[in-house]
């Protein structure tokens, strides 16, 4: 993942279970901004998951939630 100087993200890679966070499972050989991210100020990419806290300090996570690694708790 990449934070620009705009404060938008980007990501690129595999994109198997949403790991991208472009709201599909294709790869992305290029940087791809994630639509809907804005104001961001810290970023942090794991193996099949993704986080950014927005400079309200709200947070956002998208990916593979196997191990509930992203905070949404379970059904």
């Amino acid at each position: 993942m990449i934070l620009d100087e705009n404060q938008y993200v980007w990501s690129f890679g595999k994109g198997t279970h949403g790991r991208l966070g472009h709201g599909n499972d294709q790869n992305s050989e290029e940087p791809k901004m994630i639509e809907g991210l804005r104001n961001i100020s810290k970023i942090s990419a794991g193996c099949r998951h993704g986080a950014a806290v927005g400079m309200n300090g709200d947070l956002y996570t998208w990916g593979f939630n196997f191990y509930e690694q992203l905070g949404l708790g379970t059904d």
